[in-house]
């Protein structure tokens, strides 16, 4: 049986460890927090380069030329415009100014022609959202807003 000096000192050990844990964990914190500024500076910045609905703002980036115009094109009768199914929701919550559920959101994309690739869209999207916290916060269970 351990003595009760060896306890005191073995609770001090641990202790000591913790608090070093708990400094590292806040560090982490920190760092999480600058990269989340960061995202959020560079999604500001991104917004003003490209309009809300995703399409370039006069006199931004470069034109495309007339073959890369056709076939755009035909992408977009096929699926869309060629942005990601992330991009499409984060506009639309961008576009909303208010939280959404993930039927609505869907009902949103739809409305904008956006063709979903799965079966089930509910669940497809409920694995984004859920699976994006730096760029979608979840304010209710089931509802969200961009970050």
């Amino acid at each position: 049986m351990q003595t009760l000096d060896e306890l005191r000192e073995r609770q001090k050990a641990i202790l000591l460890e913790f608090k070093a844990r708990e400094h590292k964990a806040e560090k982490i914190f920190a760092k999480i927090a600058e990269y989340e500024k960061e995202i959020a500076k560079l999604q500001r910045v991104l917004s003003t380069v490209l309009g809300i609905d995703g399409t370039l703002v006069a006199g931004k980036g470069s034109r495309p030329r007339a073959k890369q115009v056709a076939k755009r094109d035909v992408a977009v009768k096929h699926r869309g415009d060629g942005t990601s199914q992330k991009e499409r929701v984060l506009s639309v919550l961008v576009k909303a100014g208010k939280p959404m559920n993930i039927p609505e959101i869907i009902e949103a994309l739809q409305t904008e022609g956006y063709v979903f690739q799965a079966k089930k869209p509910v669940s497809a999207l409920t694995v984004l959202l859920y699976g994006n916290k730096a760029l979608f916060k979840k304010v209710q269970p089931g509802t969200f807003v961009a970050a």
